[in-house]
């Protein structure tokens, strides 16, 4: 339908923004270590906040447009995958178990 493409659409854009939004912090965290090396930067300086800020959107709209382009999720349903099963067979693990005769027949075979 048309608020279904819409919708598609809106987060594609959504996803494109977060994209130029991280290559943007990325570019600017770049300009700022070269800053850093040309004026002797040999201080443990952190990254200024708009640059931080940024890319914590980027990450969050990149995120949110990417949960929106997938609407087919599927539920997750613990009850019904085993309900036919007991507990001991849910847990269960594989059991190692030791031969203690099973080396002494090879040594001993001639």
């Amino acid at each position: 339908s048309a608020t279904t493409s819409t919708m598609r659409s809106l987060n594609w854009m959504f996803l494109v923004g977060a994209v130029v939004l991280i290559a943007h912090a990325a570019h600017g965290a770049n300009h700022f270590q070269a800053y850093l090396n040309a004026n002797g930067g040999e201080e443990d300086i952190p990254l200024p906040m708009d640059i931080v800020v940024e890319t914590i959107l980027a990450v969050v709209l990149g995120v949110i447009s990417i949960v929106g382009l997938n609407s087919s999720f599927a539920d997750i349903r613990l009850t019904e995958k085993f309900k036919n099963e007991s507990w001991e067979t849910t847990c269960a693990q594989p059991s190692f178990r030791v031969r203690s005769g099973t080396r002494a027949a090879f040594l001993h075979a001639k």
